[in-house]
């Protein structure tokens, strides 16, 4: 046990300070400590943390998050005991607050990820982001971010930002970003930077997808309501490099556009979308490199839709077809026979194969 580098006992029924003392005690080499989300908030207090820190100043990695008792001590005191720190997650702890993550940004010199919820980033000042030469990676959750600190973050080109999660599942008190923000901030930061938008986005904000680099590989919009197939479409004319659309449950969208190449896309998930037959036929006839679909919940989805699909997508290779009413088992042969790199299909529980059908497809 005494050159145990890495942790993991997350989703504990019981965590205390106590166990935080016995494994500073017995781990010494301890480098990466996941304690993340102890069932009903676990008792760990800043006390643990501190001692934990105190003890072992060699880690790299913490996940602290679902931990309730923690506050901005805890932050402070493994900012300032491990200098080595690169990795620090803290979701969902409600009482820390935007001072303790300008300390960490401030003194972990080392950082390169941080992952953080429910804090209000215009609160923080513009020397603390600043002084994040390493963070590469930056995972944001239900928190204020307004305009004003995504320009900044274009604005710092001192820092090595590679990935970037902006997700919003609840809508904050105050406001939050746009599209002219993430619009900045895409256009500043590097060619294959991934953005990913959640949550309230004005219709019009949509065609300042323009604005965005045409060498994005990655895009999620998964749940932006107000976003339409024009928008998307426009966004997609001017990046032609999308490897991975993510479109799920934008019922607004039915058709992400004719007229223009995409020629790199790969994975399209479209669950809980308005994709239908005229929306698939417009993808089918770029004849592209599509390997997965996922069209799950897509109501308005045929077999002639799909007829397109299969016949022009020659490396097709995964579709899931779950809550597609339109679709019956009498069609399975006829796609997979139709497509022969199909590799996986997922359908309802309702819609699964009969014996003679699984015999069938087992010998083509």
């Amino acid at each position: 046990m005494k050159n145990l580098k890495v942790l993991n006992f997350s989703n504990l029924r019981t965590l205390g300070d106590v166990h935080l003392e016995v494994i500073a005690d017995t781990m010494p080499c301890l480098e990466d400590l996941d304690m993340t989300f102890p069932l009903r908030g676990g008792s760990v207090t800043d006390r643990g943390i501190e001692v934990l820190s105190s003890k072992l100043k060699g880690m790299t990695v913490i996940a602290i998050s679902g931990n309730e008792l923690l506050t901005n001590k805890s932050l402070i005191a493994l900012s300032t005991n491990c200098v080595y720190l690169t990795h620090i997650n803290v979701l969902d702890c409600s009482l820390v607050t935007p001072l303790g993550i300008e300390f960490v940004l401030r003194n972990s010199t080392n950082l390169s990820l941080l992952s953080v919820s429910e804090i209000d980033f215009g609160q923080l000042d513009d020397y603390s982001i600043r002084c994040a030469r390493n963070l590469s990676d930056l995972i944001i959750h239900d928190s204020v971010v307004p305009d004003e600190y995504l320009h900044l973050l274009a604005k710092s080109s001192g820092i090595p930002l590679q990935g970037f999660t902006l997700s919003q599942e609840f809508q904050p008190m105050s406001s939050c970003f746009t599209f002219g923000g993430i619009s900045s901030l895409l256009n500043k930061r590097g060619e294959r930077e991934r953005g990913r938008e959640r949550g309230e986005i004005n219709p019009s904000d949509c065609y300042s997808y323009s604005l965005m680099p045409t060498s994005l590989e990655v895009l999620d919009v998964s749940s932006c309501k107000d976003i339409t197939g024009k928008g998307i479409a426009d966004f997609l004319k001017s990046s032609s490099k999308i490897r991975k659309l993510q479109i799920n449950e934008c019922g607004g969208i039915m058709n992400i556009g004719n007229g223009f190449e995409l020629s790199e896309l790969e994975v399209l998930e479209a669950a809980g979308s308005g994709i239908n037959d005229d929306g698939l036929v417009a993808i089918g006839n770029r004849r592209g490199k599509l390997l997965e679909l996922n069209l799950h919940g897509c109501l308005g989805v045929t077999i002639v839709g799909l007829e397109e699909i299969l016949r022009n997508c020659k490396r097709l290779r995964k579709m899931d077809l779950t809550s597609c009413f339109k679709m019956s088992t009498d069609m399975i042969d006829q796609m997979v026979f139709s497509r022969p790199s199909l590799r996986k299909i997922i359908l309802s529980h309702s819609s699964l194969p009969s014996e003679c059908q699984r015999k069938l497809l087992l010998l083509r």
